[in-house]
């Protein structure tokens, strides 16, 4: 939940209220992202951010915006210095991390996700209405461990739920997902704020598990009762 976290506190502080809590909430989840960086999280967050867009107020969400990046800049790049003794400041990681996206044999993760692609496919063709259930396990080739893994986290997200609940369960989950946004842009209370981080967290959902988490499940379940969305 860092990134829908970070979009709240954000947004607060666009809506000026910049506490000193918000402020020193928002600097310790960056801080937090910068060490556990990942491409998905990134992309989310900029979707979050655009959305958080106030034409009433669009100087100081872009000053907002810019202090968050520069912080984030600022705390990345000074714990990859300290971690190295100046040796590096971490920056390579980024072009490591892009070009991945177009060339997935560089990076293990970015490798493993792709190959669970056909192996999924395989399930989804095997029950498309149905699906197989939801805790279902896939075997695939680890080129970190040497050998085959079977796993129950897919990494594709909604594919996952295609799988695992079928065409049934994955159109009753989007139109789910649709009625929250909606009822998140017609609320009152923080409207855009709502929409953003609940955008950004099924951003987050395109290669990870992130609605079947917990924490994912919890954070509906909060939009939902304490903003009387039923």
């Amino acid at each position: 939940l860092v990134v829908p976290l970070i979009i709240y506190f954000m947004g607060d502080i666009v809506k000026d209220k910049a506490t000193k809590i918000n402020i020193t909430v928002l600097t310790s989840l960056l801080f937090i992202l910068a060490n556990n960086l990942t491409r998905i999280y990134l992309v989310a967050l900029a979707v979050g951010i655009l959305i958080l867009f106030s034409i009433k107020k669009w100087r100081r969400w872009f000053f907002v915006s810019l202090l968050t990046f520069i912080s984030f800049i600022f705390i990345f790049v000074g714990t990859h210095t300290m971690a190295s003794r100046g040796q590096s400041f971490g920056l390579e990681i980024f072009g490591l991390r892009l070009q991945s996206i177009t060339n997935p044999q560089t990076e293990d993760s970015s490798l493993s996700r792709l190959l669970l692609l056909p192996k999924i496919l395989d399930k989804i063709k095997a029950d498309p209405i149905l699906g197989t259930g939801l805790g279902d396990t896939i075997t695939v080739y680890s080129p970190i461990f040497k050998k085959n893994i079977t796993t129950a986290h897919f990494d594709w997200g909604y594919l996952e739920i295609a799988a695992e609940m079928g065409l049934l369960g994955l159109i009753a989950w989007l139109a789910f997902v649709i009625y929250l946004i909606r009822e998140t842009i017609t609320n009152k209370d923080k409207q855009y704020i709502l929409t953003a981080l609940l955008i950004a967290f099924l951003v987050i959902n395109l290669t990870s598990p992130a609605v079947f988490h917990i924490f994912g499940i919890l954070l509906f379940i909060i939009i939902i009762k304490k903003h009387s969305l039923t």
